[in-house]
């Protein structure tokens, strides 16, 4: 099985994704039982994800179908092994076009291949609260007729329980399916990740005292609404790279002082620890 063991590693090693690891130590335990005792035709189950905006879905999505692909779990043909589509919100009394544009990117990444087959991940995030309409129901239909050539993961950005049992409902109706939370790393798991990731790259350390900086300036920044997980953490790093390298470096470990000069100077950091102003308090 050529690189299904490095797959599997690389999702084990994955930060917050408890729920994911399990799943797939799960399905690792019914490929090893099904090689020895062959059965017939036991499809997967979709699957429901849930989990923070910019929480690493598509690391997440490419690395699982990876791993089906190179553990023979899953059948695949086309251009790609798995397909991003957000599914915008329309409207009950307008045309589901949606449906059409989504059907539509499955035939175009066939490819050569007389269809597609693979993991197709579906941003249902605007469907929050509305899944019990007529046109998600016709896209749940639309699943469960295609459920042999593709395998569904819809995900939608939400803590809400209410909201969550509320999807969980509507997609009982039609499909078979599992849900994964996933966990957004603590801001020290995510300082360890920026030094082991990112500033190791470029053979630079954070002293103790300067990860103590770093985790508290996460902290802050995560509680503005235009947090965007992964994606403004690595923005923060690049940022902080920027700084760094137009001060005079003498050594490879950043010290406390040095980190702070940054998060004074940087106008990047000092806006993301401001939110937007609380309309109702303005009077609007």
């Amino acid at each position: 099985m050529q690189n299904q063991k490095e797959y599997l590693d690389f999702i084990l090693n994955l930060t917050g994704a408890d729920e994911f690891k399990e799943l797939v130590k799960d399905l690792e335990t019914f490929r090893q039982n099904k090689d020895k005792y062959p059965i017939h035709n036991t499809p997967l189950p979709a699957y429901f994800w849930v989990l923070k905006r910019g929480g690493g879905i598509k690391t997440c999505v490419s690395a699982f179908a990876d791993y089906l692909y190179a553990s023979k779990l899953f059948q695949f043909s086309g251009k790609e092994r798995c397909i991003m589509h957000r599914l915008d919100y329309v409207r009950p009394d307008s045309p589901f076009a949606e449906l059409t544009r989504l059907d539509n990117t499955i035939k175009i990444n066939a490819g050569y291949h007389r269809f597609f087959q693979g993991v197709v991940c579906i941003d249902i995030c605007d469907w929050e609260g509305v899944t019990n309409e007529p046109h998600f129901t016709i896209l749940l239909k639309y699943l469960e007729n295609n459920m042999d050539k593709i395998l569904p993961i819809m995900y939608m950005h939400t803590s809400s329980e209410d909201k969550i049992k509320s999807v969980e409902t509507s997609l009982s109706a039609h499909i078979r399916f599992d849900t994964v939370h996933f966990r957004f790393p603590e801001p020290h798991e995510v300082v360890d990740l920026i030094e082991a990731k990112l500033l190791s790259q470029n053979n630079i350390s954070l002293s103790k005292e300067a990860k103590s900086v770093m985790t508290e300036t996460i902290t802050d920044v995560s509680k503005n609404e235009n947090f965007n997980g992964f994606v403004t953490i690595e923005q923060i790093t690049n940022d902080f790279l920027y700084h760094l390298y137009q001060t005079e470096l003498h050594k490879n470990k950043v010290s406390e002082k040095a980190l702070q000069d940054y998060i004074k100077k940087s106008d990047y950091i000092n806006r993301l620890k401001v939110n937007k102003p609380d309309k109702q308090k303005l009077g609007f």
